[in-house]
Formats: structure tokens, C-alpha cells, sequence
């Protein structure tokens, strides 16, 4: 899907990515769809080439409908954060927000697995995403590939969406645990 959008071109681009000025005019289906258009060509390879690491790595044992119930929750809340909290955020695209979420909802699911390691990626997860947010982080380390600067607050509202649903579907499954004879 991320592919096929991407080679509708740029008419796609400039009717679905986050653009706050549209966005106040009434397109509010931009706070959802800015996070399944791109930049460039490598800024939509990236982002699928590290989903399909993550779902044959970590996607063992949960549905289809979970991971797009993850994915669909993830681009709202990502285009609803920068609505509100990032008000400097004129213009986003990508989905990467949207693969942090994918990733920390896979750890979490992944804990009864394997609690130690998938606990020790997930601290590291959080740690990135807020070193992220420190004078430190170059925000513009990949320009050259996505042709924008990276949007840090993307990948914080994707990673906690991605938590929620998370918490949501470990408790799912614990309580059907629970109820087994």
C-alpha cells in the first residue's frame, strides 16, 4: 500500500500528506493519511524495509486485525499529536511514527516470549526516541535520502499509540488466558 501511494506521485502526495494550513480548512483526513505518503522513493523503502524486518522478527501469533487496528490507531493518533502538541509541524509525511508503534506493540506482545531480551529493546526503543528529543539529535541526518528533516515527535506519538495498543492486547490475551478450563 505505502508503494502503490507512493507511485501515484506527487497529485497523492498533496492530497494526503499532513498540511497543517489544509488541515484547518476542513481536510481533517490528512491528520490520518500523512503517514502513508513519502518524500522520496528512500524514505518509502525505509519504512517498509523495516516493517518486514519487525513482522518476520517479532509478528509471531497476532492477527492481521491487530496489526492494522495497530497501524490505523498509530497514523490518528501521530496526525492528531502534531495537530495539537506541535504546532511548529506545518508539513509531515512518512510512516515512520507508524513503524515505531508497529515495533513497541510488537515487543510488548512479544514479552511472554521472551520477557529479558524484548524488555532490553524496548528500553532501548524508549531511550532512542528520547535522545530523540535532547539538543543532541541531528534531526537532518538523513535529508539526503528523505529530503526533510526527520520529525522526532512522529516516532514518540507512534511508539505510545503503539504502547496502548499494546497494553490493550497483552491484557486481551491475559484475561482469555485467565478464562481457559
Amino acid at each position: 500500500m505505502l508503494i502503490v501511494l507512493y507511485i501515484g506521485g506527487s497529485g497523492v502526495f498533496q492530497d494526503f500528506d499532513f498540511d497543517r494550513q489544509k488541515i484547518a480548512y476542513g481536510q481533517w483526513w490528512r491528520l490520518f493519511s500523512g503517514s502513508w505518503v513519502h518524500f522520496t522513493v528512500w524514505h518509502v523503502l525505509m519504512n517498509v524495509a523495516v516493517l518486514m524486518v519487525i513482522s518476520a522478527v517479532l509478528g509471531e501469533g497476532v492477527s492481521a486485525g491487530w496489526w492494522l487496528g495497530v497501524m490505523v490507531l498509530a497514523s490518528w493518533g501521530i496526525g492528531a499529536g502534531l495537530w495539537w502538541r506541535e504546532p511548529g509541524c506545518a508539513v509531515y509525511a512518512g510512516f515512520s511514527g507508524v513503524v515505531q508503534a508497529v515495533l513497541v506493540f510488537a515487543l510488548i506482545s512479544s514479552m511472554r516470549r521472551d520477557f529479558f531480551w524484548t524488555s532490553i529493546i524496548l528500553a532501548g526503543v524508549v531511550l532512542r526516541i528520547a535522545y530523540e528529543h535532547t539538543p543532541f539529535y541531528n534531526p537532518d541526518y538523513l535529508r539526503s535520502w528523505i529530503h526533510v528533516a526527520v520529525e522526532p515527535a512522529a516516532h514518540a506519538f507512534g511508539a505510545l499509540a503503539g504502547g496502548v495498543m499494546g497494553l490493550i492486547y497483552e491484557l486481551q490475551v491475559r484475561r482469555r488466558l485467565l478464562t481457559l478450563p
